[in-house]
Protein backbone atom coordinates (compact mmCIF):
# COMPACT_ATOMS: atom_id res chain seq x y z
CA UNK A 1 0.00 0.00 0.00
CA UNK A 2 1.29 3.47 -0.96
CA UNK A 3 2.37 5.61 2.01
CA UNK A 4 0.37 8.80 2.58
CA UNK A 5 2.01 11.78 0.90
CA UNK A 6 -0.36 14.58 1.93
CA UNK A 7 0.71 15.13 5.52
CA UNK A 8 1.97 18.32 7.19
CA UNK A 9 5.24 16.56 8.08
CA UNK A 10 5.96 15.70 4.43
CA UNK A 11 4.87 18.99 2.91
CA UNK A 12 6.97 21.02 5.35
CA UNK A 13 10.05 19.50 3.68
CA UNK A 14 9.26 21.23 0.40
CA UNK A 15 8.46 24.75 -0.75
CA UNK A 16 7.32 24.86 -4.38
CA UNK A 17 4.50 22.63 -5.68
CA UNK A 18 3.26 22.22 -9.25
CA UNK A 19 -0.22 20.82 -9.98
CA UNK A 20 -0.82 19.96 -13.62
CA UNK A 21 -3.86 18.48 -15.34
CA UNK A 22 -6.60 19.10 -17.87
CA UNK A 23 -9.44 21.53 -17.12
CA UNK A 24 -12.03 20.06 -14.74
CA UNK A 25 -9.81 17.31 -13.28
CA UNK A 26 -9.82 18.56 -9.66
CA UNK A 27 -6.57 20.57 -9.50
CA UNK A 28 -8.06 23.35 -7.36
CA UNK A 29 -9.60 20.82 -4.95
CA UNK A 30 -6.19 19.20 -4.51
CA UNK A 31 -4.60 22.60 -3.82
CA UNK A 32 -7.24 23.34 -1.15
CA UNK A 33 -6.49 19.96 0.42
CA UNK A 34 -2.80 20.89 0.72
CA UNK A 35 -3.64 24.36 2.09
CA UNK A 36 -5.85 22.76 4.77
CA UNK A 37 -2.89 20.80 6.18
CA UNK A 38 -1.02 23.96 7.17
CA UNK A 39 -1.84 26.37 9.95
CA UNK A 40 -0.56 29.41 8.06
CA UNK A 41 -1.91 32.56 6.48
CA UNK A 42 -3.20 31.86 2.97
CA UNK A 43 -3.02 34.18 -0.03
CA UNK A 44 -4.39 33.59 -3.51
CA UNK A 45 -2.69 35.35 -6.40
CA UNK A 46 -5.01 37.30 -8.71
CA UNK A 47 -8.17 35.33 -7.90
CA UNK A 48 -11.01 36.35 -10.28
CA UNK A 49 -13.65 36.36 -7.51
CA UNK A 50 -11.94 37.41 -4.24
CA UNK A 51 -15.25 37.42 -2.33
CA UNK A 52 -15.40 33.60 -2.63
CA UNK A 53 -12.06 33.06 -0.87
CA UNK A 54 -12.46 35.93 1.62
CA UNK A 55 -15.55 34.16 3.01
CA UNK A 56 -13.28 31.35 4.24
CA UNK A 57 -10.53 33.62 5.58
CA UNK A 58 -8.13 33.64 2.62
CA UNK A 59 -6.76 36.87 1.14
CA UNK A 60 -6.27 37.93 -2.47
CA UNK A 61 -3.09 39.48 -3.89
CA UNK A 62 -3.71 41.65 -6.93
CA UNK A 63 -0.09 41.91 -8.08
CA UNK A 64 3.11 39.85 -8.01
CA UNK A 65 4.90 42.76 -6.28
CA UNK A 66 2.88 42.12 -3.11
CA UNK A 67 4.71 38.80 -2.58
CA UNK A 68 7.86 40.68 -1.52
CA UNK A 69 6.13 41.90 1.66
CA UNK A 70 5.11 38.41 2.80
CA UNK A 71 6.88 35.65 4.71
CA UNK A 72 6.23 32.14 6.03
CA UNK A 73 2.76 31.80 4.48
CA UNK A 74 1.04 29.91 1.65
CA UNK A 75 0.43 31.36 -1.79
CA UNK A 76 -1.81 29.64 -4.33
CA UNK A 77 -1.56 30.77 -7.95
CA UNK A 78 -4.32 29.11 -9.94
CA UNK A 79 -4.04 29.11 -13.76
CA UNK A 80 -1.36 31.86 -14.03
CA UNK A 81 -1.85 32.06 -17.80
CA UNK A 82 -5.32 33.58 -17.25
CA UNK A 83 -4.11 36.47 -15.10
CA UNK A 84 -0.61 37.12 -16.44
CA UNK A 85 0.28 37.61 -20.11
CA UNK A 86 2.03 34.51 -21.41
CA UNK A 87 4.76 34.86 -24.02
CA UNK A 88 7.17 31.95 -23.89
CA UNK A 89 10.49 33.36 -22.58
CA UNK A 90 8.86 36.08 -20.49
CA UNK A 91 6.60 33.56 -18.75
CA UNK A 92 9.48 31.25 -17.89
CA UNK A 93 11.21 34.19 -16.28
CA UNK A 94 8.10 35.30 -14.34
CA UNK A 95 7.36 31.79 -13.02
CA UNK A 96 11.04 31.21 -12.15
CA UNK A 97 11.31 34.57 -10.35
CA UNK A 98 8.14 33.98 -8.31
CA UNK A 99 9.42 30.50 -7.34
CA UNK A 100 12.84 31.73 -6.22
CA UNK A 101 11.34 34.68 -4.32
CA UNK A 102 8.96 32.31 -2.49
CA UNK A 103 11.88 30.08 -1.51
CA UNK A 104 13.87 33.05 -0.14
CA UNK A 105 10.90 34.20 1.94
CA UNK A 106 10.01 30.73 3.32
CA UNK A 107 6.71 30.78 1.43
CA UNK A 108 4.99 27.57 0.35
CA UNK A 109 3.97 28.26 -3.24
CA UNK A 110 1.40 26.17 -5.13
CA UNK A 111 1.01 26.75 -8.87
CA UNK A 112 -1.80 24.89 -10.66
CA UNK A 113 -2.35 25.01 -14.41
CA UNK A 114 -3.81 23.19 -17.40
CA UNK A 115 -1.44 25.05 -19.76
CA UNK A 116 1.88 23.40 -20.65
CA UNK A 117 3.41 26.83 -21.28
CA UNK A 118 3.36 27.46 -17.53
CA UNK A 119 5.59 24.45 -16.76
CA UNK A 120 8.58 24.32 -19.12
CA UNK A 121 12.03 22.72 -19.17
CA UNK A 122 13.44 26.12 -18.20
CA UNK A 123 11.49 26.44 -14.95
CA UNK A 124 10.67 22.85 -13.94
CA UNK A 125 13.82 22.61 -11.79
CA UNK A 126 12.28 25.19 -9.42
CA UNK A 127 9.50 22.79 -8.35
CA UNK A 128 10.11 20.39 -5.45
CA UNK A 129 6.93 18.38 -5.95
CA UNK A 130 4.84 17.61 -9.02
CA UNK A 131 1.22 16.52 -8.59
CA UNK A 132 -0.26 15.33 -11.87
CA UNK A 133 -3.99 15.00 -12.42
CA UNK A 134 -5.75 13.44 -15.41
CA UNK A 135 -4.26 14.64 -18.67
CA UNK A 136 -3.98 13.75 -22.36
CA UNK A 137 -0.50 12.22 -22.63
CA UNK A 138 -0.17 13.04 -26.32
CA UNK A 139 -0.44 16.79 -25.57
CA UNK A 140 2.51 16.83 -23.15
CA UNK A 141 5.89 18.10 -24.34
CA UNK A 142 8.61 15.55 -25.10
CA UNK A 143 11.25 15.20 -22.39
CA UNK A 144 9.23 17.02 -19.73
CA UNK A 145 9.07 15.96 -16.10
CA UNK A 146 5.29 15.43 -16.41
CA UNK A 147 5.72 13.09 -19.39
CA UNK A 148 8.35 11.03 -17.53
CA UNK A 149 6.13 10.76 -14.43
CA UNK A 150 3.20 9.50 -16.51
CA UNK A 151 5.42 6.95 -18.29
CA UNK A 152 6.63 5.69 -14.90
CA UNK A 153 3.03 5.27 -13.75
CA UNK A 154 1.57 3.58 -16.82
CA UNK A 155 1.48 -0.19 -16.68
CA UNK A 156 1.24 -0.65 -20.44
CA UNK A 157 0.87 2.41 -22.66
CA UNK A 158 1.16 6.03 -21.46
CA UNK A 159 -1.39 7.06 -24.10
CA UNK A 160 -3.99 5.14 -22.07
CA UNK A 161 -3.18 7.08 -18.86
CA UNK A 162 -6.37 7.93 -16.94
CA UNK A 163 -7.05 9.25 -13.44
CA UNK A 164 -10.25 9.82 -11.45
CA UNK A 165 -10.91 13.26 -9.90
CA UNK A 166 -9.77 11.98 -6.48
CA UNK A 167 -6.48 10.56 -7.84
CA UNK A 168 -3.11 12.11 -8.66
CA UNK A 169 0.43 11.01 -9.48
CA UNK A 170 3.27 12.42 -7.36
CA UNK A 171 6.83 13.00 -8.59
CA UNK A 172 9.51 14.44 -6.32
CA UNK A 173 13.23 14.08 -5.65
CA UNK A 174 12.90 15.24 -2.04
CA UNK A 175 9.99 12.87 -1.30
CA UNK A 176 11.09 10.09 -3.64
CA UNK A 177 9.57 7.29 -1.54
CA UNK A 178 6.10 8.77 -2.23
CA UNK A 179 6.41 8.85 -6.03
CA UNK A 180 3.44 7.15 -7.66
CA UNK A 181 -0.35 7.18 -7.62
CA UNK A 182 -2.33 8.52 -4.63
CA UNK A 183 -5.93 9.34 -3.72
CA UNK A 184 -7.25 12.26 -1.65
CA UNK A 185 -10.50 13.52 -0.12
CA UNK A 186 -11.75 17.05 -0.73
CA UNK A 187 -11.37 19.38 2.29
CA UNK A 188 -14.32 20.21 4.55
CA UNK A 189 -14.57 23.82 3.33
CA UNK A 190 -14.80 22.74 -0.32
CA UNK A 191 -17.79 23.67 -2.45
CA UNK A 192 -18.37 23.83 -6.20
CA UNK A 193 -18.10 27.64 -6.27
CA UNK A 194 -14.39 27.26 -5.43
CA UNK A 195 -13.94 24.89 -8.31
CA UNK A 196 -14.59 26.93 -11.40
CA UNK A 197 -14.22 30.70 -10.90
CA UNK A 198 -12.10 31.01 -14.03
CA UNK A 199 -14.19 28.68 -16.15
CA UNK A 200 -17.37 30.48 -15.13
CA UNK A 201 -15.92 33.87 -16.09
CA UNK A 202 -14.71 32.38 -19.38
CA UNK A 203 -18.15 30.91 -20.03
CA UNK A 204 -19.84 34.22 -19.23
CA UNK A 205 -17.64 36.09 -21.70
CA UNK A 206 -18.35 33.38 -24.30
CA UNK A 207 -22.10 33.78 -23.68
CA UNK A 208 -21.85 37.57 -24.03
CA UNK A 209 -20.01 37.17 -27.36
CA UNK A 210 -22.66 34.71 -28.55
CA UNK A 211 -25.53 37.04 -27.53
CA UNK A 212 -23.87 39.96 -29.35
CA UNK A 213 -23.38 37.79 -32.45
CA UNK A 214 -27.04 36.67 -32.40
CA UNK A 215 -28.23 40.29 -32.01
CA UNK A 216 -26.16 41.37 -35.01
CA UNK A 217 -27.48 38.51 -37.14
CA UNK A 218 -31.10 39.34 -36.19
CA UNK A 219 -30.53 43.04 -36.94
CA UNK A 220 -29.20 42.14 -40.38
CA UNK A 221 -32.14 39.80 -40.98
CA UNK A 222 -34.62 42.53 -40.00
CA UNK A 223 -32.95 45.05 -42.32
CA UNK A 224 -32.91 42.47 -45.09
CA UNK A 225 -36.61 41.71 -44.49
CA UNK A 226 -37.58 45.40 -44.74
CA UNK A 227 -35.73 45.78 -48.04
CA UNK A 228 -37.50 42.78 -49.51
CA UNK A 229 -41.00 44.15 -48.73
Amino acid sequence: KMKKLLTKENLEKIKIIAIYGDTGTGKTGLAYKIIELFNKKVYFLKHPKPEIIEKIGYQNLTSLEEIERLQDCIIFWDEPQLSTPIHDKKTNRIIANVCSLARQLSITLIIASSDTRVFTKHNEAYFDLWLIKDVDFEMIKQGSKIRKAIKNNSRFEPSGFRLEDNEFVAESRKLREFNGKHTFKLPKIWSEEHSKPYRNSERNSERKCEKTRVKKVRKKQRKGGKKNV
